[in-house]
């Protein structure tokens, strides 16, 4: 059962610091778009908010604590409210720091 992390707002708005996990996720959660998974690699090794510059995709473990702090059901798509911090653009789906056996799909 993941720990029950409380967001604290960063960067504006633009990014939030989830305290269970001591990592910083942006608020926009579809902010690189729609990529393969190297592409999505190579856009957070490059991608740089408020100075930082040291952005990463997150662990299938990390991935699945935030989607389960996200109220509701079965459909947490949207702009939920996460402890007080809006997340926008939440998907259904996302690439983790793992790349399967295959590689891209």
């Amino acid at each position: 059962m993941p720990a029950h992390a409380t967001l604290f707002t960063r960067l504006d708005g633009t990014a939030a610091y989830d305290d269970a996990l001591g990592i910083t996720w942006t608020t926009d959660a579809n902010l690189s778009g729609a990529r393969t998974w190297s592409g999505q690699v190579a856009w957070a090794d490059n991608f740089s908010l408020g100075g930082f510059d040291d952005w990463r995709l997150a662990s299938l473990g990390e991935l699945e604590s935030m989607y389960a702090q996200i109220p509701g059901d079965r459909d947490r798509r949207g702009s939920p409210t996460v402890g007080g911090t809006v997340l926008t653009n939440v998907l259904s789906v996302y690439w983790s720091a793992t790349q399967s056996g295959s590689g891209d799909p």
